[in-house]
């Protein structure tokens, strides 16, 4: 075995790492004055030799690497020994063997392995590198020190080198223990003569005990007797007072228990107080609100009344008016009737008269103008000097005639044209008339029918409001039990929060924030929440679960590994977890008594979390009473609870004792649950009524919109009637004005067509007068008419005196009866409709009923907050 290879870092003047390689046999070593020569040699028995076992840190700092750059905070020093020929015991042909140390290390590595420095001795010992001979290095100066040496210490050193050292060393140990053992056999052979004399001392004492034995047998026994009969006094005594402490502490307990339920009852009295002074509050303001609205409604109801009275009084008077009107219309009607008939009957005489009038008057028109036309021919030959002259005077008459028989002719077509265009005026009026009357009725009709719809539209209104008050009142109602009962909550909240740790209390909290904001799944709670139990079982489950009762139980462990790193980061307190994948509910014997049973069969709970339940409640029995508990605990290796709470370890550890009720964590839980549950229900019914009350407003606003609607639609129809009734009005007045027109166009159309046979008539004999001579003389028959023309026209003459007169009278009676018609009878007809229109009674009466509606609805809420 040699060195093979030195590997050298940070240890003194060598800072980078350096190899040296060795060859068998013999190695020189050369270089400069600092080159490091003795520091490698240093850093060998730095490694092989025990000099430097127990260093101080100033002398570890020492073996660092001191110079320019950085630090140096560690340094080693390797050896790699060629182990061919296995003297190291090492299953290696090259076995390295380093050192590390550092300011506060020191270390030893084989083959990159860490081993002690016990270890490392014992390796080295077994090679020949031995503590007792450190020959084996030999430091600089040591061959000098040798060869000057006396002969005295040269011998010391060849058997120090030779290993006898150690045999004196061991001799001298040797002789020291020989001398020793001597000693202690002399003081043992002392110890043997005291005991032999000891030894008769004490049988003669030996004798005295017995005797004393059997006095002290026969002493105890009669002490056994009496300490038996105390004892059985005392015991007597002892249950007696037992007994009575029993019954004090039962009865201490039913005080407790009652000064509990009182303070319970005072409590529960005391949220009723403040319920009844919330409810109060919220009465006080709804009172408030119903006063301003009762006193709104007592305004509104006044209001309604006030108007019902008024238009009953509207009512009074138009119907006391039409009745008086009614009888005075059904006189006018009769004598419009009859005047009617008697015009009817005088114009056809008026118009005979007019008629025989006009004949007489054209034929006394004809008779003249012959009579003129005869006597001008018999002086036109005075007149005129020759039949030129005359002919042409006669041409120009004839033209004269003739352009003014042409324009009257004209005047006659536009007269018919006119009458034509009046005829047509009329008729249209008339159908104009009657179509607005048939528009009238159904108007009439139709508003009637939104009268009805209007009556039930603000049936509807009173009833939306109705229900929109009574939801508006519950949903203050439910609203302030929902807020008694989230302080509640908040309230046995607190409470639970008091019967456990801080730490822990902070833990759950922040893993419901968790997993809230993170949104974890798979999360089921706190072991107390995940179960119930009877009341009577409360006591046991806390004794027996203590703190347990908060583990929260989740899915698997990486959702809690989840968890953990969020309470880390958050410094959030501490949880423990119960991870269902590495629970597993185990199959146990319970022991078949009456008086124990185990309490995971006492637990209701969902059959996912059993596993969790099983953890915490598997070995546990609930026993009858403490020595029940104390027997089951020692046999069945199984943790025992009493009823009251007493806990008996299966170790053998007992505790128990008061527990206060009001701080029980399973009561303050279960409020906690039932209050939480009521609240739940309380928001459900809260966002129904908000519902409701949201859909009941938006009836409201519907049915105040319908009759917003209503109200314009009866608003625009009335407005309708009364234009209808103006157009109606206007047509007839139309219609009568055409055919007083009609009848004036017809009479000048009449007298335009006699004038025009009249031209006709004179230009006919002019142009037969210029067929004849100048001086010619009148025929027999000319003469014979000219004389019975002149009679003839005296007769004329009085018959139309007397056509005219008939005529005047006629027409005076005719204009008499329909001055009277139109002046007195249809005047007095349309003062009656004016009147009849003006009082509307069917409008008046659907205002009363509106009027009347409306004050019944505010008498009823009248009526109804007055109740309340």
């Amino acid at each position: 075995m040699h060195i093979k290879q030195v590997v050298v870092e940070g240890f003194k003047t060598y800072r980078e790492q350096t190899a040296v390689d060795f060859q068998p046999h013999l190695n020189c070593i050369v270089g400069a004055n600092g080159s490091g020569k003795s520091n490698l040699f240093h850093a060998i028995r730095f490694v092989l030799s025990d000099i430097f076992s127990s260093l101080r840190a100033d002398e570890r700092q020492k073996l660092l690497h001191e110079g320019a750059g950085h630090a140096v905070m560690s340094a080693y020093a390797e050896i790699v020994f060629d182990n061919s020929d296995n003297r190291l015991p090492v299953d290696r042909e090259e076995v390295r063997l380093r050192r590390n140390i550092g300011l506060k290390k020191d270390e030893y590595y084989l083959d990159k392995k860490h081993i002690t420095k016990a270890e490392v001795i014992n390796l080295l010992e077994s090679a020949g590198f031995s503590r007792t001979n450190p020959y084996y290095c030999v430091k600089q100066g040591e061959i000098m020190k040798m060869a000057t040496m006396q002969d005295e210490e040269r011998l010391d050193l060849l058997k120090e080198i030779g290993g006898t050292s150690v045999y004196e060393d061991k001799r001298r140990e040797s002789l020291k223990i020989m001398e020793d053992t001597k000693s202690r056999r002399d003081q043992i052979q002392e110890t043997v003569d005291f005991i032999e004399s000891r030894l008769a001392e004490l049988d003669e004492e030996k004798d005295e005990l017995q005797m004393y034995t059997e006095l002290d047998r026969t002493r105890r026994s009669l002490e056994y007797t009496v300490h038996e009969k105390d004892l059985s006094e005392t015991r007597a005594k002892l249950d007696e007072c037992e007994e009575r402490r029993r019954q004090h502490v039962d009865k201490a307990r039913d005080e407790d228990e009652r000064a509990h339920r009182l303070r319970d009852e005072v409590k529960a009295m005391e949220r009723e107080c403040k319920d009844k002074e919330r409810a109060l509050a919220t009465t006080k303001e709804e009172l408030l609100s119903a006063d301003i609205e009762l006193r709104r409604a007592v305004e509104k109801k006044t209001a309604c009344d006030l108007d019902a009275q008024e238009f009953a009084e509207k009512i009074a008077s138009g119907e006391e008016a039409l009745a008086g009107v009614r009888g005075e219309q059904t006189r006018l009607d009769r004598a419009v009737a009859e005047t009617r008939a008697k015009i009817s009957a005088a114009r056809p005489k008026a118009e005979a008269e007019a008629a025989r009038e006009e004949s007489a008057a054209a034929e006394m028109g004809e008779v003249s103008r012959r009579l003129q036309v005869l006597h001008q021919r018999q002086g036109r030959g005075s007149q005129f000097k020759t039949k030129a002259e005359r002919d042409a005077w006669l041409e120009e008459q004839a033209a004269d005639c003739e352009a003014t028989l042409a324009r009257k002719r004209d005047e006659i077509g536009i007269l018919d044209g006119d009458v034509r265009d009046l005829k047509k005026s009329a008729e249209k009026e008339a159908r104009d008339e009657r179509a607005i009357k048939g528009k009238l009725l159904e108007e009439e009709a139709t508003l009637g029918d939104s009268e009805e719809e209007y009556k039930a539209k603000i049936a509807a209104r009173n009833a939306a409001q109705d229900e929109r008050k009574e939801l508006q009142r519950r949903d203050a109602e439910v609203d302030a039990e929902l807020n008694s009962k989230t302080e509640e909550v908040k309230r046995r909240d607190k409470q639970l929060e008091f019967t456990m740790p801080r730490e822990l209390f902070r833990g759950l909290s922040a893993v419901q924030r968790i997993v809230k904001d993170h949104g974890i799944k798979g999360v089921h709670g706190p072991l107390i929440e995940l179960m119930e139990c009877d009341e009577r079982f409360f006591a046991a489950v806390e004794a027996a679960a203590a703190n347990q009762l908060f583990h929260v139980v989740v899915d698997d462990d990486a959702v809690a590994s989840k968890i953990i790193e969020y309470l880390n980061k958050d410094k959030a307190g501490r949880v423990t977890f119960l991870p269902l994948n590495r629970l597993r509910a185990r199959n146990r014997e319970y022991p078949d008594s009456q008086d124990v049973f185990p309490m995971l069969s006492k637990i209701r709970h969902d059959e996912k979390v059993r596993p969790a339940l099983d953890k915490v409640f598997g070995n546990v029995l609930i026993c009858r009473n403490l020595d029940v508990a104390v027997k089951f605990a020692g046999s069945t290796n199984l943790d025992c609870v009493t009823m009251d709470g007493d806990c008996v370890s299966n170790r053998g550890a007992i505790s128990g004792g008061y527990q206060d009720s009001g701080r029980s964590r399973m009561v303050n839980m279960r409020v906690l649950r039932e209050a939480q549950q009521v609240r739940a229900e309380l928001r459900k019914e809260s966002a129904e009524v908000k519902d409701k009350l949201q859909a009941a407003e938006q009836a409201v606003t519907a049915v105040l919109g319908d009759i917003q609607r209503a109200e314009s639609a009866r608003r625009h129809r009335q407005t309708a009637i009364e234009r209808l009734r103006a157009e109606a009005k206007e047509c007839a007045y139309a219609a009568q004005r055409a055919e007083e027109s009609l009848g004036v166009k017809e009479k000048t159309v009449a007298a335009i067509r006699v004038t025009v046979g009249d031209l006709e008539a004179q230009a006919a004999d002019l142009r037969q007068e210029m067929k004849t001579d100048l001086n010619a003389k009148l025929t027999k028959a000319e003469l014979a008419e000219l004389a019975r023309l002149n009679p003839r026209l005296d007769e004329l003459k009085e018959a139309r005196v007397a056509a005219s007169a008939a005529r005047l009278a006629a027409e005076a009676e005719l204009g008499e009866l329909q001055a009277t018609l139109s002046s007195n009878l249809e005047r007095r007809q349309l003062q009656i409709e004016a009147t009849t229109s003006e009082v509307d009674i069917v409008g008046v009466q659907a205002e009363q009923a509106r009027a009347e509606a409306n004050a019944a609805a505010a008498a009823a809420f009248v009526a109804a907050r007055a109740s309340i």
